[in-house]
């Protein structure tokens, strides 16, 4: 267990030590500060101001971006690793430890953002929390906050998912280009009622109920993973060679 642990924070420092980290810790810093100088007004409580953080385009287009960069480092750095990638049986296993590699960064980066956020709004939003009844759902907005964090995290651990089975199944150029037109989805003014679009559930109130915004998020969040095992086994199967 212990060797399981010190493993762990080796391979995250590792990955933090990294020059393209500290380029996106430092667009964590920079986007925080835009959506606190941008995305909030005077009246906005604590929680109205993390709400409007996490539902802007472009506040969620540089943080997408800055998860975008920490799966191409941990792509990078993995293949480079060639002590590692000898002891794969098969592309079997090297895949697997990719993908836990990549959730793993990919979750301390939103984590990390989740800090920066709360820290930025401690110093403008501190005297105002802002706890209440959501109207449309007739619940509190402190349960509607963490839902929709929770919901927003595993959305942007899946699009990070994308972002590597791309990666791998293209040319590093060809992968750019089509996970930035993926990302710019964001931006589409859609608006429709089956919500099949990962976009539109980083939008708040979007159901008659809150335990229909519940069940259609898992039913979402669910076909989303089953598509993504669907492009991993493919992965599997035609990755010609471990590394590029």
């Amino acid at each position: 267990m212990k060797n399981k642990i010190r493993k762990f924070f080796s391979e995250l420092n590792f990955f933090v030590s990294s020059e393209k980290f500290l380029l996106t810790f430092l667009f964590i810093i920079l986007n925080n500060i835009y959506g606190a100088m941008a995305l909030i007004f005077a009246w906005y409580s604590y929680i109205d101001s993390l709400f409007s953080f996490f539902t802007g385009s472009y506040y969620l287009l540089i943080l997408q971006l800055c998860i975008f960069i920490s799966v191409n480092t941990t792509l990078s750095q993995f293949e480079k690793n060639g002590a590692l990638i000898i002891r794969f049986k098969n592309h079997k296993e090297y895949l697997k430890e990719l993908f836990r590699r990549v959730v793993r960064n990919t979750l301390f980066v939103f984590i990390v953002n989740l800090i920066v956020a709360l820290l930025i709004l401690n110093l403008v939003r501190f005297y105002n929390i802002g706890v209440g009844i959501i109207d449309g759902y007739n619940i509190s907005n402190v349960l509607y906050l963490i839902f929709y964090m929770a919901r927003t995290c595993a959305i942007i651990l899946l699009n990070a998912l994308v972002f590597l089975y791309i990666m791998k199944n293209t040319s590093k150029n060809i992968g750019i280009v089509l996970c930035l037109i993926y990302l710019i989805l964001d931006f589409i003014p859609l608006r429709e009622t089956l919500y099949i679009f990962y976009f539109e559930y980083f939008r708040i109130l979007i159901c008659g109920t809150f335990i229909e915004e519940v069940i259609r998020s898992v039913i979402f969040i669910g076909v989303f993973g089953v598509i993504l095992k669907i492009f991993h086994e493919y992965t599997t199967k035609h990755m010609k060679k471990l590394v590029d």
